[in-house]
């Protein structure tokens, strides 16, 4: 959740501002979106592993995802 938060974090600061031209702020979602779909295609495995070790830590029951 904090490596997803970090990604979208930039583009909500952003987006916030009043002075944002649009080109700016669709460079900024284009690049937010390009950062997921490479965390989704390239590290999606390394982050389920910290993702598991988080909940086993912290107790919390992991679903079954295959059901």
């Amino acid at each position: 959740m904090k490596k997803i938060m970090g990604i979208t974090d930039v583009l909500c600061k952003a987006l916030q501002l009043q002075v944002q031209d649009i080109l700016n702020a669709m460079f900024l979602v284009l690049n937010t979106k390009t950062l997921i779909q490479q965390l989704r295609e390239d590290g999606w495995h390394k982050f389920f592993a910290n993702v598991r070790y988080f909940c086993v830590r912290h107790g919390i029951e992991i679903l079954d995802l295959d059901d």
